[in-house]
């Protein structure tokens, strides 16, 4: 049986998975990698429809202001080292923090919300998680209602 999604559907899921990935402690590369190819998807997506295209806009919906060179010394990095090999195929990089991914997921989230106005339970769960262990960091973006994309 063959069954057929879209880029967005495979977004949508691969932000749940990452979520799932990250509250089960799964190794931090594959959550990375996850959560960088729905954002990935995501912003493409948003740049057709001419939603926050640039990564300051994106940035001062979520994070405080202060906190954006923090946030982009550990998040922007990874995600080509990841997928790429073609420049310095023997070459290593540290292990990317878990505050990197939740941040990769966090704005995967955001971007979902702006595209859709709804958000699965996941979503919902994991930016109030984010929000609450970093209040001085992350603004209170999330829309708490989740809804369905049919409504």
């Amino acid at each position: 049986m063959k069954v057929e999604i879209n880029k967005f559907e495979a977004a949508k899921r691969n932000i749940q998975a990452a979520i799932r990935m990250t509250f089960d402690e799964y190794d931090l590369v594959p959550v990375h990698t996850v959560a960088a190819a729905a954002n990935g998807v995501l912003w493409e997506w948003a740049k057709k429809k001419g939603i926050e295209t640039t990564l300051d806009q994106a940035w001062a919906k979520i994070i405080r202001p202060g906190y954006e060179k923090e946030v982009a010394k550990f998040m922007l990095r990874h995600a080509n080292f990841f997928k790429h090999a073609d420049k310095d195929p023997d070459s290593s990089i540290e292990l990317p923090l878990a505050e990197a991914n939740d941040m990769e997921i966090l704005f995967a989230i955001s971007r979902y919300q702006d595209l859709t106005q709804a958000a699965t339970a996941e979503m919902g769960i994991f930016a109030t998680w984010m929000r609450w262990c970093n209040p001085d960091m992350v603004m209170p973006f999330y829309k708490a209602e989740p809804r369905s994309l049919s409504e």
